[in-house]
């Protein structure tokens, strides 16, 4: 199923993905609040009937058994669509993680790509620098680009 699902996810705009997520997020709220008031209903119920067996009352016991197995029912099926709930809200995160890394890739990919042509081009023109430099005699310390002349392959970026 959740494959099935991912593919469907895969093919909706971005902007759907998070008001469906959204929606499904305020829905496990709402399920969260359910379960806690049907736990609370629950646990009164209880305390009722214990009052009730002490009272040996039998139609209230009785009364009270069924909305025990009721509120037990519903509480059953309550935690079943918190967890169907949150299996969906996990796809939903899953694509759109893997949207938003994707994204933070690509980008990190054109920083580093202009970052190198920059260091490049800075790199040239301190070469160039140098080199017009050295040709006018006016560099005082020629050991390195002596040593930048040496490297292999600024050696045969000039030869053709």
């Amino acid at each position: 199923m959740n494959n099935n699902l991912l593919s469907k996810l895969k093919r909706k705009p971005k902007w759907k993905l998070k008001e469906e997520r959204d929606e499904l997020q305020m829905e496990q709220k709402l399920l969260r609040q359910k379960l806690k008031e049907f736990e609370d209903n629950l646990s009164s119920l209880k305390d009722d009937q214990i009052a009730a067996l002490k009272a040996n009352d039998a139609t209230t016991i009785a009364v009270l058994d069924h909305k025990i197995d009721a509120t037990e029912k519903k509480i059953v099926r309550i935690k079943a669509d918190y967890k169907d709930n949150a299996d969906v809200l996990e796809v939903y995160s899953k694509v759109l993680k893997n949207d938003r890394e994707g994204k933070a890739s690509s980008r990190n990919s054109w920083f580093g790509a202009l970052s190198t042509v920059t260091g490049i081009g800075l790199a040239a023109v301190g070469l160039k620098k140098a080199y017009t430099s050295d040709q006018e005699g006016t560099l005082v310390n020629k050991k390195t680009l002596d040593w930048v002349k040496g490297l292999p392959i600024i050696r045969n970026f000039g030869r053709k």
